[in-house]
Formats: C-alpha cells, sequence, structure tokens
C-alpha cells in the first residue's frame, strides 16, 4: 500500500515540509524582529535591547555622533581595546555603544549566547539578534559611525590599533563637527 494513498507524504518529504515550514516561522520572525527604521541612505530609528533586558532607543537627529563597535565573539576584546582608546580620545563628546554580532546563533541556544555576555562584563552590550548591523567578515570588528543626522560610515577594523586610531578619530570628529549639531533636524547634505 503506498503512504499516497492513505494521505500520508513519503519519508523525504517530511524533512521538506519542515525546512520549508522552519524557513517561513524565520523569515516571519525576522519581519516582526527587524528594528531599524532606514531613510533613504541614513538611520533614522535604531531600537535594541542588551544583555540585562534594557531596550536602548537611538533616535536620528541628535547631538553629536554616535559609535557602535560590532564585534562577534572573536572580536569582543578587540572591542574592548577599542572602546578604550576612543573614551581615552572622546571622552564623553560622542557615545560608544558595544554591540554583539549574534544574529546567526540558533533561538534555541540564544539563552547561552546572553548569559555568556552577562557573565563577560557588566556594561551594557546591545543584541543584535536581528543582524540590524552587517557582521564583520574580513576583520574581527565593525565601527558604525552614525552622524548627529543618522548617515552612517561602517569601518572595519584591525589589531593595528595604533595605525588606525589616527584615520578612525579623524572620521569620528566629521561625524561629530559643531556646524553639523547646527543641522540637527535639516537633511545632512554634506558627505563624509
Amino acid at each position: 500500500m503506498s503512504r499516497l494513498i492513505i494521505g500520508l507524504p513519503p519519508r523525504g518529504l517530511w524533512g521538506v515540509i519542515l525546512l520549508v515550514a522552519l524557513s517561513l516561522f524565520e523569515t516571519v520572525a525576522a519581519d516582526k524582529a527587524d528594528s531599524s527604521k532606514y531613510g533613504r541612505k541614513h538611520l533614522v530609528e535604531l531600537k535594541l535591547s542588551d544583555q540585562h533586558a534594557t531596550t536602548h532607543l537611538f533616535e536620528f537627529p541628535r547631538q553629536g555622533a554616535t559609535v557602535f563597535l560590532v564585534a562577534s565573539r572573536e572580536g569582543a576584546d578587540l572591542a574592548r581595546r577599542w572602546n578604550t582608546a576612543l573614551v581615552d580620545s572622546f571622552g564623553t563628546e560622542i557615545e560608544i555603544h558595544g554591540v554583539a554580532s549574534i544574529g546567526n546563533v540558533p533561538i534555541a541556544f540564544r539563552s547561552l549566547a546572553k548569559a555568556y555576555i552577562q557573565d563577560s562584563t557588566r556594561e551594557p552590550v546591545l543584541l543584535d539578534w536581528s543582524e540590524v548591523f552587517p557582521k564583520p567578515v574580513s576583520t574581527p570588528l565593525l565601527m558604525r559611525i552614525v552622524r548627529s543626522c543618522g548617515s552612517f560610515r561602517d569601518v572595519s577594523l584591525g589589531e593595528d590599533l595604533k595605525r588606525e586610531l589616527r584615520k578612525v578619530i579623524a572620521q569620528i570628529k566629521r561625524g561629530s563637527r559643531r556646524s553639523e549639531e547646527r543641522r540637527v533636524g535639516k537633511e545632512c547634505r554634506s558627505r563624509w
């Protein structure tokens, strides 16, 4: 007796059905979890939670530049060193936020990833489950510099902190100029 006669699909088809169902579920979940809003070429709003379940809302335009250090597990130590270097260079002139690039962690293991980050640091680390930020690929760390008007630039960072620091400081200063602050609320016309 064939399985199709009694209404059951063949064995191999069950796996295909399960994969299609899971992919549809993941697509719907990703659409609902998308927590960023982009204008033409700039960020308008970003909403992410940290490892302590505190939600952080970033709305643009805002005063000064905002820097996001996006790292996977391999780039976490480098992100700490860059954070220290930027705080030493800028103090409180800019906002600096660490972002854990963990969108590829399966749903079943997300609580373990969150617990690992909680054990690693007390400082808030934004959890990027829905891959709002691009994942660092060629280097262990990605820095997103967001100007006060919301336009942004991504910079890949490596291990050579001393050599790259001058270049990064110059780019951040361009994003947080006083003339830029006067334009908050208007379209950001100048280029990087």
